[in-house]
C-alpha cells in the first residue's frame, strides 16, 4: 500500500489566515497603487486593509467565494506567464507584449474573464439560495421572492446579458484608436 508523503489535509486548517494575508495584501497593494487615500499614506493603507480583511473573514459568504475564485484566477495567471514566456521565446519584443496587455482590448478581455469567474463563484455560494427564491414553493408569497422571480427570470437576464454586450461593442467600436 502506498503511503503518502505529505498529508495536505493539515492546510485546511490554515485556510482562514491564508484568506486573510491574501485579501490584506490585495486590499493594501491596490490602495497604495491607486493613491486613494492620499501620498504617503501606507500607515492609513495598512489600517484600512487590516479592517477591510477582518470584515471580509467574519463573512463566511465572502470567505467561500474568495476561496472558489482563487483556483480559476491562478490558472489565468499562469497561463498569461507562460503565453508571455513563449512570445517572449519566438522573439516579440518585451514592449510589444507591454503594448499588447496595456491596450483596451485586453483590458476588456480580462474583465470580461474576471466577471465569469465571479458569477460561477456566486452562483455555486448562493445558488441554493437564489433557487430558493425563483422556486416559489407552493405559492410563497412575499417581496424578497417576487423580486428574485423577476430578476432572475431568464427573460430579464437574456436582455441583460445582450444589453452588456451591446453596450461594450458601443463603447470598442466608438473608442479612439
Amino acid at each position: 500500500m502506498a503511503v503518502p508523503v505529505m498529508n495536505v489535509g493539515i492546510l485546511n486548517y490554515f485556510r482562514p489566515v491564508l484568506s486573510f494575508i491574501f485579501i490584506f495584501v490585495i486590499i493594501y497593494a491596490i490602495l497604495e497603487k491607486s493613491k486613494a487615500l492620499g501620498d504617503d499614506k501606507s500607515g492609513l493603507n495598512g489600517l484600512v486593509s487590516f479592517v477591510v480583511a477582518v470584515l471580509v473573514i467574519l463573512t463566511p459568504g465572502l470567505i467561500k467565494i474568495i476561496e472558489f475564485m482563487l483556483g480559476p484566477f491562478v490558472v489565468l495567471f499562469f497561463f498569461i506567464l507562460f503565453m508571455v514566456i513563449i512570445f517572449l521565446f519566438m522573439g516579440v519584443s518585451s514592449s510589444d507584449i507591454g503594448k499588447f496587455f496595456s491596450s483596451s482590448a485586453m483590458f476588456s478581455t480580462l474583465l470580461v474573464i474576471s466577471i465569469i469567474i465571479l458569477i460561477f463563484a456566486f452562483s455555486n455560494v448562493y445558488g441554493g439560495a437564489i433557487q430558493g427564491l425563483t422556486a416559489g414553493e407552493g405559492g410563497a408569497a412575499g417581496l424578497g421572492n417576487t423580486v428574485g422571480k423577476i430578476l432572475f427570470n431568464p427573460k430579464v437576464l437574456g436582455a441583460t446579458f445582450l444589453l452588456l454586450i451591446a453596450s461594450q461593442a458601443m463603447r470598442l467600436l466608438t473608442g479612439s484608436k
